[in-house]
């Protein structure tokens, strides 16, 4: 866990970002890009906020995007459509879905791993459950 503190970690498919949070707890500073269908996005986001105490955790969504640049937390969460992903000019240590991928064509797959190695970080991981 120690290679994740002060990095950029994106999940592809957060749904109720249950994994998002779990890492949450065990890691002092991080950022957490959770990507997702704009129909899972409010559940995700009532998910972190009434499910979990986020006295050190800042939450954006999509729309927020400029806001969250500009924040100096420690530790932060980032909701981000499919099409956003593109346009981020961030470097991701780990890569983590759980079954989405199942759920997609290959072909979709296979743009978010392309997109995914384009913006790699060194000694980057992929976590695909």
């Amino acid at each position: 866990l120690n290679e994740f503190q002060n990095q950029t970690i994106l999940e592809i498919g957060s749904g109720l970002c249950n994994f998002c949070m779990i890492l949450s707890s065990q890691l002092d500073s991080f950022t957490y890009i959770c990507l997702d269908i704009p129909e899972m996005i409010p559940n995700g986001y009532h998910s972190i906020n009434t499910k979990y105490k986020l006295n050190d955790i800042e939450v954006f969504l999509p729309q927020e995007y400029e806001l969250f640049l500009k924040s100096s937390s420690k530790k932060k969460i980032l909701f981000i459509l499919p099409d956003q992903l593109k346009d981020l000019e961030l470097k991701f240590k780990m890569l983590v879905n759980h079954e989405s991928f199942a759920e997609m064509n290959i072909n979709t797959v296979n743009n978010y791993l392309k997109k995914f190695k384009e913006k790699l970080d060194l000694n980057s991981y992929v976590f695909l459950y």
